[in-house]
């Protein structure tokens, strides 16, 4: 037991600031001895003295009604209260750390978040069941341990952290708290009702989109974060810095929004809601009536109305997502989402940016092969300890899917031209060693003549031992050219292939052997050993003691579609391929050209990465160096672990495999992300920005793997519609006939475009709206737009009936014709 005393000359500042109760506590017990202690009045400024005895090492805060502790303890390895934590926290929709202004640290590693709560408010002493290992510590007679105070079985002192302040807990902890509570009364049954507007605009992702759009039309800055979007006003002040936050689902499925601000005119304080209720104050003064009537104009809830008309499909006909019922429907198509550059780290940020304009292609064209290059890179320099026996490498498989001709090309070579010229100056240094070598070599002969001569019992000459070549990329795909390559290079390769049909074209195709090669290639993706046997060169069998390879190329969407095979999807080849296939866009030309100070930056970040060493272990050999996470980063990855966990218990077939390797890849990317930081003066351990930017990235490689498997099984109609959403929802989700058949050679008259827009009419996926065409009324344009684009001063096309003309945001019409199938509008 330790006997650490605390000398004291003051109390901690934020009992004495918030004239809170305390009470000296002796050396091994963790409670007052004072008689009547619950019922002390002594406040941290009356104590001082009482301290600097030597029989205290430590005090207690006295609680009153006022006060609430949320005390997550670790001591029990069966009932963790951090995951516990993570479960409330799920549950509650926002993390307790982004709305407690005072946490109190354990030495032992447990935790303590200071809440005030209103006197007469009480609910259940302990939620065990619940949440093991965490109390809800509350009310008079009752302290916990306070800051500054020592640890009476672990070194260290209890430590306080945060702003200082002590806030109020949000009313929805309360509640959720209370709802938990037995009860005696018996549940009334409900009367069963239709899906309504504003219960399915909270609950789907649509809703989160519209709620975001509204608040980044009044001014918010919206900033998306580890599973939630974050959004504050620039141009007001805020206890924070922020007014709160909106994104996270809750227990009932529902998006929820906090705002934490003081000073924000719509929002109360403190207080969750749900998104219909927020919209409800944003845009219709709170009344929760208006705003459902405005959310069905919008769109939502109409398709579960009763009435069902099939007849009258035709260029004018009926729009089904209005008439039918959910169960016809089909489903809507998924759009592509913009690669998330925000979570790169600096200068990768910049340099995909202004990449992306100089070429004209899409960011995720350059972001997924400079991953690639950045793991290669760092290589067996560094791993992730996720816990004990699981630490993940520095090793990405990516692919950049899309058609001939879609700036695949270009995007590629400049990702690469810092490790090429980083290869070339290695190179050309491996050649002034071989002519050195050539020399040694001469001499070598003319000694072991000389020794062969005399006949003697010497030993012979050695024979000097040909310098290896440091290689940075490599682009030949058979593991036997690799192996000798690997054994060279301890730290790992780059497989750069402009055309990846070609690896994955390779696989077995010497063998012959039942899948050698593509086995081989699975454990260079965990950087395991590697063992070869060659028929010829010396030596005849290599062992490679950690092979990591990073792999990135691009592909055409038909032939990746062949060429993963069944054999290649069972084994979880398939899976380990990090995919992004962007809508295709038309080439313009740009006077835009990349700052050179942007690609010098880069090259010195590759430069720096190069340069961080591994370990080296009692038998010389080249260990990685295994990097922890803080706190923070733990709880941020177990939730990222948890929620992806239910999300593949939902899957089957392909996806439920690609989501098995997804599940490390949040930590592959956190480490590359931590490892760039690192070098730039960054912290040493991976920390929760890294973590929470690898997540935000593997959140990404998801969806579009959701979109990408599921092009792999569309129908040629299918494919069509898709292309077509993807071009239309490029110019904001809606057009007119003219302007679609203006915008491309395929559709040689707007009535074939028309065709076209009502084939998707027809599928569900968009509907018919009148738009006038000059102020004074006039004949009216027809205009297709997409479900998720209808706004609220939109009406439907009713076709028998003379609608009146209504306000829609004018469809631009460029008098530029594209030459390819699909252009832009």
């Amino acid at each position: 037991m330790s006997t650490t005393t605390i000398k004291h000359t003051e109390v901690h500042d934020f009992y004495r600031s918030n004239n809170l109760r305390v009470l000296p506590i002796p050396v091994g017990v963790k409670c007052p001895i004072e008689k009547g202690w619950p019922s002390s009045q002594k406040l941290a400024a009356d104590i001082e003295q009482d301290l600097l005895d030597p029989r205290y090492n430590k005090y207690g805060w006295l609680l009153d009604d006022c006060h609430l502790v949320v005390d997550i303890d670790v001591h029990d390895p069966e009932k963790s209260g951090f995951d516990s934590l993570v479960k409330l926290e799920g549950e509650l929709g926002y993390m307790l750390e982004d709305v407690c202004g005072a946490i109190v640290e354990t030495p032992s590693g447990g935790r303590h978040y200071y809440f005030t709560k209103p006197d007469d408010l009480k609910f259940g002493k302990v939620f065990a069941k619940q949440y093991p290992g965490i109390d809800f510590i509350h009310g008079r007679g009752k302290q916990v341990i306070a800051a500054n105070s020592a640890h009476d079985k672990h070194d260290g002192i209890y430590t306080l952290r945060g702003d200082g302040e002590l806030l109020e807990a949000p009313a929805s902890m309360f509640s959720h708290l209370q709802a938990l509570a037995p009860s005696t009364q018996k549940a009334t049954p409900t009367e069963p009702h239709g899906e309504r507007s504003g219960d399915e605009f909270q609950r789907s992702s649509r809703g989160l989109q519209l709620i975001i759009g509204e608040l980044a039309g009044r001014g918010y800055e919206i900033r998306q974060r580890d599973g939630y979007h974050e959004f504050d006003r620039p141009d007001k002040t805020t206890n924070a810095g922020r007014s709160g936050h909106v994104g996270k689902l809750s227990k009932a499925g529902n998006y929820q929004l906090t705002c934490f601000s003081l000073s924000d005119e719509c929002f109360p304080s403190g207080e969750s809601m749900t998104i219909f209720h927020a919209y409800a104050l944003l845009c219709c003064g709170g009344d929760h009536s208006r705003a459902a009537s405005a959310l069905f104009e919008r769109g939502f809830a109409m398709q579960n109305l009763p009435t069902v008309n099939l007849s009258g499909i035709t260029s004018g006909g009926a729009d089904l997502r209005h008439n039918a019922p959910a169960d016809i429907l089909p489903p809507k198509v998924e759009q592509f989402r913009p690669f998330p550059v925000d979570a790169l780290p600096e200068p990768l940020r910049e340099f995909v940016v202004a990449a992306a304009k100089a070429i004209g292609c899409d960011p995720s064209f350059l972001a997924l092969p400079l991953l690639s290059a950045l793991a290669a890179t760092i290589g067996n320099s560094r791993c992730l300890l996720l816990k004990r026996g699981w630490c993940v490498p520095s090793i990405l498989w990516t692919a950049i899917v899309g058609e001939s001709g879609t700036l695949k090309t270009p995007a590629f070579r400049l990702v690469l031209k810092p490790l090429r010229q980083m290869q070339q100056r290695e190179l050309k240094k491996h050649a002034e060693l071989m002519e050195k070598h050539a020399t040694e070599i001469a001499l070598y002969e003319k000694e072991m003549t000389a020794w062969k001569r005399k006949g003697n019992n010497e030993p012979p000459p050695e024979k000097p031992t040909p310098p290896p070549a440091v290689r940075f990329i490599v682009s030949d795909t058979t593991v036997e050219a690799l192996a000798p390559l690997l054994l060279d290079n301890p730290r790992g390769l780059l497989m750069a292939r402009d055309e990846l049909a070609g690896w994955l074209g390779s696989f077995d195709r010497y063998a012959g052997k039942g899948g050698a090669d593509a086995s081989h290639w699975l454990s260079m993706f965990n950087g395991e050993s590697l063992t070869v046997d060659r028929k010829t060169g010396q030596p005849r069998t290599i062992y490679v003691p950690s092979a990591a390879v990073s792999v990135c190329g691009g592909i055409q969407p038909g032939i990746l579609n062949r060429a993963l095979g069944v054999e290649h999807r069972e084994s979880g080849l398939a899976a380990r391929i990090l995919l992004a296939c962007p809508p295709r866009k038309p080439k313009r030309w740009t006077e835009n050209d990349i700052d050179p100070r942007a690609e010098k930056r880069l090259s010195e970040l590759f430069e720096r990465l190069h340069q961080l060493q591994p370990a080296i272990d009692e038998n010389d050999s080249q260990q990685p160096i295994v990097l922890g996470m803080t706190t923070a980063a733990k709880r941020a990855w177990v939730r990222y672990y948890n929620e992806h966990a239910k999300e593949q218990n939902d899957l089957t077939g392909d996806l439920a495999a690609a989501w098995s390797k997804l599940e490390e890849t949040a930590a592959r990317l956190a480490l590359i992300v931590n490892c760039v930081r690192q070098v730039a003066g960054g912290p040493d351990v991976v920390d929760e920005e890294s973590m929470s930017a690898g997540i935000e990235l593997a959140t990404w490689f998801k969806h579009e793997a959701r979109r990408v498997y599921s092009m792999f099984a569309e129908s040629d109609e299918g494919r069509e519609q898709r292309m077509l959403l993807d071009l239309i929802h490029g110019k904001g989700g809606s057009v007119t006939p003219r302007d679609l058949m203006r915008s491309s050679r395929k559709w040689a008259t707007s009535g074939d475009a028309e065709l076209a827009l009502c084939s998707l009419v027809k599928a569900g996926f968009g509907q018919w709206v009148e738009q006038s065409t000059t102020r004074k009324g006039g004949r009216p344009t027809r205009v297709f737009q997409t479900v998720d684009a209808v706004d609220v001063d939109t009406t439907p096309l009713n076709t028998g009936k003379n609608g009146s003309c209504v306000n829609v945001d004018t469809v631009d019409t460029p008098e530029t014709h594209i030459g390819e199938e699909w252009g832009e509008l």
